[in-house]
C-alpha cells in the first residue's frame, strides 16, 4: 500500500492510494506516462462569450496574493479547454464550466 499522488497539491486535491504493490508500481506508471487526464468543473461570475473554446496563457503565483494563481509572464505554460455546461439568470448570472487541463495547468484564473 502506498500514497502515488497527490492531486492539486497545496489545495483540497485527492489523494490516489493503491491497496497492492502492483497497484502502486502501475499507477506510478501511469502518473509518470500521463496517461492520467484531470477534469473540473468551475463556477464563474457573469456570461463567458462562447460556449467552448481553449485559454492559454503562463500561469504563476499572484504577486499581490501567493496563495493565488494569476496570469504572469514567467509564469508556466498552461491551457485550458472549456465547455459551457449551464447558464444560470438568477438570482446572478453566473456560468457552470467543464475544464480539460493540459498538460498539469490549474483552472485558469482569468476565466470569465
Amino acid at each position: 500500500m502506498g500514497l502515488v499522488h497527490r492531486l492539486d497539491k497545496g489545495t483540497s486535491g485527492l489523494l490516489i492510494v493503491a491497496r497492492t504493490p502492483e497497484a502502486l508500481d502501475n499507477l506510478k506508471f501511469q502518473m509518470q506516462e500521463r496517461h492520467v487526464h484531470r477534469q473540473y468543473f468551475a463556477i464563474v461570475a457573469g456570461h463567458v462569450e462562447s460556449n467552448k473554446g481553449v485559454v492559454d496563457a503562463p500561469l504563476g503565483r499572484d504577486p499581490r496574493n501567493p496563495l493565488k494563481r494569476a496570469v504572469i509572464n514567467s509564469g508556466k505554460y498552461a491551457r485550458t479547454h472549456y465547455e459551457i455546461d449551464q447558464k444560470y439568470e438568477s438570482p446572478f448570472k453566473v456560468s457552470m464550466l467543464n475544464c480539460r487541463l493540459k498538460p498539469e495547468g490549474h483552472i485558469r484564473s482569468e476565466s470569465t
